[in-house]
């Protein structure tokens, strides 16, 4: 029996299954998965920059709350306008060095304006007399300081020359901060009942002055006698400085007379 002839039908193939569902569904896990982690890192980051609430301020004390005097306690008085003790209500409770109330704070000052302080006196937004609360309230040249009026000292001045010159002592100094005139100051000899003698000169840096002798300092300047100098530098208030004393050198053996 031959069957090369016959025709046979051939059975149908199976139908391929499609990938995409599958796709879909490792897609949406990676997304879930994503979304988690996500989701994990903004709590533990908030959780770690979170700032801690502010320590609550302590409230001050409130003030006694009062309807009259008798409410207070010691010496306080009741002010009936905010019902609160406090130390005075107006001049009649306040004595001594503080004699004015300041009715805004309700304590006893020193002063509430400047006619409350003696003479030239300011008052300070405290309630306190001083001299001065700013440069202005002093004099030309001097400065506030602390609530005083102070009149700068000059920087110390250096003598650079004392020698004895011909019946004169010239004098050599440098001039300083702070100064505007400078005495010169020759000291008698040790022992010497006679007055030291003073000049007044106007110095600048490298000021050069020869004070000719006036009469009555030749017969101290005789016999080894040892002469001395010193230098005053006086502020444009009035204040003032010695330099150092420095001995004249070069002084003439000159006969006492």
């Amino acid at each position: 029996m031959s069957f090369r002839n016959q025709s046979f039908n051939r059975l149908p193939e199976p139908a391929k299954k499609s990938k995409a569902p599958l796709i879909i569904g490792i897609i949406i896990a990676v997304i879930v998965v994503i979304a988690i982690v996500v989701v994990i890192i903004i709590l533990l980051t908030r959780g770690s920059t979170t700032t801690p609430p502010p320590t609550p301020t302590p409230t001050p004390p409130i003030a006694l709350i009062c309807t009259t005097d008798s409410d207070c306690a010691g010496a306080e008085v009741c002010n009936t306008t905010l019902n609160i003790c406090v130390e005075c209500v107006d001049n009649t409770t306040c004595d001594g060095e503080t004699p004015i109330c300041k009715t805004l704070s309700g304590n006893c000052v020193e002063c509430v304006g400047d006619g409350d302080c003696p003479g030239s006196e300011v008052c300070t937004t405290s309630g306190v007399c001083v001299k001065c609360i700013n440069n202005g309230d002093c004099l030309e040249n001097e400065t506030c300081s602390g609530g005083l009026c102070v009149c700068p000292v000059p920087v110390v001045p250096l003598l650079t020359v004392v020698h004895y010159v011909g019946g004169g002592v010239q004098v050599s100094w440098n001039a300083v901060t702070g100064a505007t005139a400078y005495n010169f100051i020759v000291d008698n000899p040790p022992g010497d009942p006679a007055p030291a003698t003073q000049y007044t000169v106007n110095g600048v840096v490298g000021t050069s002055t020869t004070l000719v002798d006036t009469g009555n300092l030749i017969p101290i300047w005789c016999h080894g006698d040892t002469l001395g100098a010193r230098i005053q530098a006086v502020s444009p208030c009035g204040n003032s400085i010695f330099s150092a004393r420095k001995n004249v050198d070069n002084l003439q053996d000159v006969p006492c007379s």
